[in-house]
């Protein structure tokens, strides 16, 4: 088929034209058939009981060659075939949807990722990544779906429940992260090669100045990045609220009983130990934890006002230093 690439240039002679003409219809013909051939496969009556079979997989490298929309259409039929249980299981509607059962999803990727490499992914070829895309599938419905299931019952979340999903989920993400490392969900290598032998290839050759910056050294963030954990950025503040009040009640505590304790006089050498340091040891981390906290959402664009964890700060030290 790529014969004909060197003979656009001559289509207007009536052999060429018609031989273009054929090359199309054949290639029509064979889109038509693989798809029909892969429909049946996956939707047909022995769909539930099917398994790879070398002509499917020879038709693959087939794809290949042909228009991109076949191998994309093959790649969405086989990953919503796959996602097809997981979204009844775990919609919005379902005990399951929720944020405290967010293991269960976990779970049911980990076992269908296992299974389909075990099964389906040898039919395909390794270029096309569809493992990967499979994963990153699960995770784009997953995060509707808990978006969702959080609108709806957005009085039912509290600090505990967003911790335990976020910290699941972003476990998840990370594995997914080391696991499919590299993986990009677009295809970024040259759609095409010249076969002229006159034309030169790009050069290789390496910068030797030392004081001249390479140019597309940042490694490409990971499609897995807050795939799934983005969905709790707009809850963020229930988290953060409950820190703060945390650390209010710890500091004034610490004020009260700073102020009620009777330093004794020690020598210079020596020095003065409070008490309770271990709560004010807590007071620090907690207070630390949610400026970062802050921080964070304020880089995320949620735009939270500072609380008075600042001046309840400096209060404390205020009085831990006093005197």
């Amino acid at each position: 088929m790529n014969v004909l690439d060197h003979l656009n240039r001559y289509k207007h002679i009536p052999q060429v034209a018609d031989l273009s003409r054929q090359v199309d219809q054949i290639r029509g013909e064979l889109e038509k058939q693989i798809l029909e051939d892969f429909h049946r496969a996956f939707h047909g009556p022995n769909a539930r009981r099917f398994a790879p079979t070398k002509e499917l997989a020879e038709a693959c490298l087939v794809v290949s060659e042909l228009d991109p929309k076949v191998k994309r259409t093959i790649i969405e039929d086989v990953i919503k075939t796959q996602l097809a249980e997981y979204e009844v299981l775990f919609a919005g509607g379902e005990s399951d949807a929720w944020l405290t059962k967010v293991d269960l999803r976990r779970k049911w990727l980990l076992k269908t990722a296992v299974e389909f490499e075990k099964t389906l992914a040898a039919m395909f070829p390794p270029s096309w990544q569809v493992p990967a895309r499979l994963a990153l599938s699960f995770c784009e419905v997953t995060r509707s779906q808990l978006s969702r299931a959080m609108e709806l019952r957005s009085q039912d979340i509290d600090v505990g429940t967003l911790l335990h999903a976020h910290k699941v989920m972003s476990e998840l993400e990370s594995l997914l992260i080391r696991k499919y490392a590299g993986f990009q969900p677009y295809d970024r290598t040259r759609t095409s090669t010249s076969t002229n032998p006159f034309e030169e290839e790009p050069s290789n050759k390496v910068e030797s100045n030392p004081f001249l910056e390479s140019e597309g050294a940042d490694t490409p963030i990971s499609p897995f990045q807050g795939a799934v954990c983005r969905c709790f950025q707009p809850y963020l503040r229930i988290y953060i609220e409950n820190v703060d009040k945390r650390v209010n009640e710890q500091i004034e505590k610490f004020a009260n009983d700073m102020k009620n304790y009777k330093f004794e006089h020690i020598d210079a050498e020596e020095s003065n130990v409070v008490p309770c340091c271990g709560e004010l040891f807590t007071i620090y981390k907690v207070v630390n934890l949610s400026a970062q906290c802050r921080s964070q959402a304020r880089i995320n664009g949620e735009g939270f006002q500072d609380s008075p964890s600042k001046t309840l700060e400096e209060n404390l030290f205020a009085q831990a230093t006093h005197g």
